[in-house]
């Protein structure tokens, strides 16, 4: 009966450690992303929904940057738009977004996620990626079964950053 109590209690510490850590799929790679060697975060939140029959995944990650990271961002972008991350390379381009990347891009704007939230972020970037003061830019492969979006909007400071796995 021992035993079964101390497991039990063991399994609760478990949860309960589990339950309290958030990990940031993007955040080491946040400077290789936007072409700075410092960022400053404000703020950030983190929403994702994993589900499916075939394990797909959608997760959305809000930063809220610092005045200088949203300047040093612009004055880095008009040099120089694309960056190296991991091994893909990342073009920043104004919105409204290109019509080239619409079938890599309809894979997350399409997505109709069952978590308030997440569907609300999603509805917020839907209008964000055709209005002024926004950029974006997609890493995926045809041949894979993955997109990331990253759109950062310069009128509320944000950056989100979007993977989709199918």
């Amino acid at each position: 009966m021992k035993k079964i109590k101390l497991g039990w209690l063991l399994l609760l510490i478990i949860s309960i450690n589990l339950i309290g850590c958030t990990t940031y799929y993007f955040k080491e790679d946040l400077n290789s992303v936007m072409g700075l060697e410092n960022i400053e975060i404000e703020k950030k939140i983190i929403y994702d929904e994993w589900g499916g029959l075939y394990g797909d995944k959608l997760l959305l990650e809000e930063y809220k940057l610092s005045d200088k990271t949203i300047a040093d961002f612009i004055k880095n972008i008009e040099t120089q738009k694309e960056f190296k991350y991991k091994d893909k390379t990342i073009t920043w381009q104004k919105a409204p977004i290109v019509t080239s990347h619409k079938k890599a891009l309809s894979r997350i704007i399409e997505h109709k996620p069952t978590d308030t939230e997440l569907n609300i972020k999603i509805e917020q970037i839907k209008a964000l990626i055709q209005t002024p003061n926004t950029y974006y830019s997609l890493a995926y492969e045809e041949k894979d079964d993955y997109v990331q979006l990253f759109v950062v909007d310069l009128k509320t400071k944000s950056l989100f950053a979007i993977d989709q796995q199918m």
